[in-house]
């Protein structure tokens, strides 16, 4: 096996999250937030959160489970994606 010198790769994975209409909002968004702190922790460095649901009330719930997700330096992206287009949430 050959070994490279000088040579540092970074790798971006982006864990994709999709919420439809009948799924639990609030469990999904938690499921992902645990899964790239816990299950892949330092690996993840972007989660999109692709909804066709989108509660307000239940996103300010877990705003300090959010945060605490972007102190490890993840970005989060949170769209809502309607019949008549998309739109980006605050998240």
């Amino acid at each position: 096996m050959q070994k490279l010198v000088g040579r540092t790769t970074r790798f971006s994975i982006i864990l994709i999250t999709i919420c439809y209409d009948s799924d639990n909002f609030e469990q999904r968004i938690m499921d992902r937030l645990n899964h790239a702190t816990k299950i892949c922790p330092g690996i993840c460095t972007d989660i999109f959160f692709l909804t066709t649901i989108w509660n307000s009330t239940l996103a300010n719930k877990l705003l300090a489970n959010i945060e605490g997700v972007r102190k490890n330096g993840i970005r989060i992206n949170s769209i809502y994606l309607t019949e008549r287009g998309m739109a980006s949430m605050p998240m």
